[in-house]
């Protein structure tokens, strides 16, 4: 009789073994599984809002010789090449990203180009808008379109900026690179920075 208990008392301690083991052997595929799933999720992430495609061509009409030199702030920077300006001398310092209304302009320091060229040396595109440029052009729905594509892009080097000499409604910038366009057309605004933005002479400072 207690060699029978003592087997049944063994046949048991082997099977929890066994359940123990393929419980373990569960959680390991279970946790592997989901380092998978995290792998996976992760670069989906890093897929849908990397700042830029670097196989993207680069849009615009090109601006050649431009100088890189730096200036005192407060010194006139211009004349430029181009109006708004692709490049040329600036200052050392920079405008942070994002978007700049008309009434941001009176409480700037004197000079803006001065900022704005020196993101382009960065890397950064800006959009500049003259909302007086054509009358049939609705201003919000402009603003609006640009900045949108300062959102969908997290405000990665990207700029929108009030201009008031340019003739037309809106033209895009990056360091050396300019396309004037009579309406803001969306998939050409975002085709624009895919191509253009990060690709200035000094593309890895912010």
């Amino acid at each position: 009789m207690a060699k029978h208990s003592a087997q049944s008392q063994t046949k048991r301690e082997q099977r929890e073994a066994r359940r123990r083991q393929e419980r373990r052997k569960k959680m390991m595929q279970w946790g592997g599984l989901g380092l998978f799933a995290l792998i996976i999720i992760g670069g989906l992430i890093w897929f849908l809002t990397r700042p830029t495609n670097a196989s993207a061509a680069p849009m615009g009409e090109v601006v050649a010789a431009l100088s890189r030199d730096h200036i005192p702030v407060g010194t006139d920077p211009g004349p430029y090449s181009t109006n708004p300006p692709a490049g040329g001398r600036h200052f050392p310092t920079t405008f942070d990203p994002g978007f700049y209304a008309e009434e941001d302009v009176a409480s700037m320091p004197k000079y803006p180009l001065g900022y704005l060229v020196h993101d382009l040396e960065h890397g950064y595109v800006i959009y500049w808008y003259n909302c007086q440029a054509d009358p049939s052009i609705d201003c919000t729905d402009m603003q609006n379109a640009i900045k949108q594509v300062i959102q969908e892009n997290n405000n990665f080097k990207v700029l929108g900026f009030p201009w008031s000499s340019q003739k037309e409604p809106l033209v895009m910038t990056s360091w050396g690179r300019i396309l004037r366009l009579n309406t803001d057309d969306l998939d050409t605004m975002r085709a624009f920075y895919k191509g253009n933005v990060d690709k200035g002479p000094e593309k890895t400072e912010n």
